[in-house]
């Protein structure tokens, strides 16, 4: 029984069957490490992402946590923020008292230049005070003007200011 026909003359069998097995090991050889070595890379690159967005949720989760206690501080702060806006009110009316009060003087003046006969298009008062009174507004608010004189008394009264503070402390 011939296992292994020796090919070329001289050589030994069992050199060739040396040969014959070297050669069915490359079949069986392979280089794991070069193979997964993309597989790995991937797997890295994706650990490295997931790192960045939990990093990125622990900012948000952060945010959310200031936010909230911010949000709810602010009901510490409903008496003072409602002075707040009483006094911004007060200020409102203040301001367009005197714009009722500028354009009377104004129609004053164009009454007074009228009877001396002058014709000044100049309009000094409405020129320096127009740009600090007559902003345009999102919303036109109607304001009766009556001729009264202007009384501080009428806007500041002392019961607003006879609270514990005038000036409100946010922090």
């Amino acid at each position: 029984m011939n296992i292994i026909k020796p090919v070329c003359r001289g050589k030994p069998e069992y050199i060739m069957a040396t040969d014959v097995a070297s050669d069915f090991s490359k079949y069986l050889h392979h280089d794991i490490h070069n193979k997964l070595s993309p597989i790995n890379r991937m797997i890295e690159d994706m650990l490295a992402r997931l790192e960045e967005f939990e990093t990125m949720v622990n900012f948000v989760t952060l945010d959310v946590n200031e936010s909230t206690d911010a949000l709810s501080s602010l009901t510490n702060f409903n008496k003072q923020l409602l002075e707040l806006f009483s006094k911004i009110d007060t200020v409102e009316k203040v301001i367009n008292h005197l714009k009722g009060n500028l354009n009377m003087l104004e129609l004053d003046i164009q009454k007074a230049e009228q009877r001396l006969k002058l014709n000044n298009d100049n309009k000094l008062v409405t020129n320096i005070i127009t740009p600090l009174l007559f902003r345009k507004t999102t919303e036109k608010k109607n304001l009766a003007i009556d001729n009264a004189v202007f009384d501080i008394n009428t806007y500041f009264s002392n019961q607003n200011f006879d609270n514990e503070s005038t000036v409100c402390d946010l922090d």
